[in-house]
């Protein structure tokens, strides 16, 4: 049950990746950016939410922590997602294998994007109520 979990987190890690590099590798940004610029965007797509949680929730809580402090948990994550994908050349398989939701390019684009936005109205939304500053 748990493997079958995990296998699916990864299937929709590999569609979300395989669509930025669509995204960052399309003629509207030049078509020649790296492999490690697509893998820093999905590193800060992950870091954004935990970061500004954890200043959302130190400021509610009445804590005064420096603000670069937060930042620091940035960090380890990035590192993490480019361990992920460097990893026995695991960004040239995704590429190879060209991942989608059902079979679908439409769908898969689609559904990234709207990841993309949750992740931003997370952060302009949901922060300020979880921050309580109404």
């Amino acid at each position: 049950m748990m493997k079958r979990l995990l296998k699916g987190i990864q299937h929709v890690i590999d569609v979300f990746f395989y669509n930025y590099y669509l995204y960052y590798t399309s003629p509207k940004w030049g078509g020649a950016q790296s492999i490690s610029m697509v893998i820093y965007a999905m590193g800060m797509t992950f870091a954004i939410p935990v970061v500004f949680s954890s200043m959302s929730l130190t400021f509610s809580l009445g804590y005064g922590i420096y603000w670069w402090v937060h930042l620091l948990l940035a960090v380890p994550i990035v590192i993490f997602t480019f361990k992920y994908f460097r990893k026995n050349d695991r960004c040239q398989k995704i590429i190879d294998s060209k991942p989608m939701f059902f079979d679908n390019q439409k769908l898969s684009a689609v559904l990234t994007v709207l990841f993309v936005l949750f992740i931003l109205i997370f952060f302009f939304i949901a922060l300020p109520i979880l921050g309580g500053r109404n």
